[in-house]
């Protein structure tokens, strides 16, 4: 009997043992990306992005969302149009509301301007917590998943990809493993705009083929005359109390897409209602969102540089027209 419960207290250091070093491992491997391209161009551009030292200014104008205003949207036209600092930290839809209002918050001031022109398939999701999220978070360190209640820290564990783990800590144990240079600097301006979508390195017929795959966006919308309860309006309306709080306001306005997305137009001003029932400012038309492919740069969601200039111009007149904060 003795010798059963020595086998029982071993068996437990054991385990107490594996579960401490599985924790320091954890820990001491974030930060460490793999050198997965999907997951390396979210973490390389936002880390550019985090660095600019306008961030710091006070009553400026952050664009927030995933690649559509990356590239589809010009902060300087829209600065010296308007006359606010403006900067675009908009980088990839996969990151989730919940990843992308968290990395944002500590870069808002009282006084500043929060414009969100979320994708569709990205406002009107319930998967919060995906492995492109879970290992951009965590490249950055382990701050994003103390933050999250336990039941979606066990989530984020569950997304969390084995392979990209095992990368991770050999990244931090040997150090000197060099990653590719995609020179990621070259193609991002100082206001956080992507420049690398010039129209003419895609040939009409190459965008047919790149956009066909495309999925429309109609089944995120039910038939009734609101939308769904999806996670990701529930994180942002959660939000929207902080924002006040802090004399945040919130603009939300339409995503750029291609006018092939969404079948039924009439459908897109659910989210319009939906921001102006949270009581927050909403600006655009559903019009003024929609471009053909001549438009598009290599996406469904991404103009060419020429589009983003002319897209950026009308929404500033209009941000002008339709609100007080215009300097100019």
């Amino acid at each position: 009997m003795n010798s059963y419960k020595k086998y029982i207290i071993q068996i437990i250091l054991l385990l107490l043992l594996f579960s401490i070093l599985s924790i320091f491992v954890f820990i001491y491997s974030a930060k460490y990306i793999p050198d997965d391209i999907v997951v390396r161009n979210s973490y390389e551009y936002l880390k550019i992005k985090t660095a600019f030292t306008n961030l710091n200014k006070k009553n400026k104008i952050i664009i927030l969302s995933g690649s559509n205003a990356f590239y589809g949207f010009r902060a300087n036209v829209f600065e010296e149009i308007t006359g606010l600092p403006t900067i675009n930290m908009a980088v990839q839809g996969g990151l989730g509301v919940s990843y992308m209002l968290y990395y944002i918050k500590p870069y808002l001031k009282k006084g500043d301007i929060l414009i969100l022109p979320l994708e569709y398939n990205v406002l009107l999701s319930n998967e919060m917590l995906n492995f492109l999220s879970v290992q951009t978070a965590y490249a950055f360190g382990l701050g994003y998943f103390m933050s999250l209640p336990l039941f979606e820290k066990i989530k984020y564990l569950r997304v969390f990809k084995k392979e990209y783990f095992l990368e991770s800590v050999k990244r931090s144990f040997i150090r000197n493993r060099p990653y590719i240079d995609h020179n990621y600097a070259k193609c991002v301006n100082s206001h956080g705009d992507f420049v690398c979508n010039q129209s003419t390195n895609q040939t009409r017929q190459e965008l047919k083929e790149v956009l066909q795959i495309t999925k429309d966006v109609d089944d995120l919308f039910s038939a009734s005359p609101t939308l769904p309860p999806y996670d990701s309006l529930n994180s942002l309306a959660k939000f929207f109390p902080w924002a006040k709080e802090n004399n945040i306001t919130i603009i939300g306005t339409y995503p750029n897409s291609i006018k092939t997305l969404i079948k039924d137009k009439g459908q897109l001003k659910k989210i319009k209602t939906w921001y102006e029932q949270h009581h927050q400012i909403f600006i655009g038309e559903v019009s003024e969102s929609l471009y053909s492919v001549d438009n598009m740069y290599d996406t469904s969601y991404h103009l060419n540089d020429k589009t983003a200039e002319l897209r950026t111009i009308t929404f500033a007149h209009r941000f002008c027209n339709e609100t007080k904060f215009c300097k100019k």
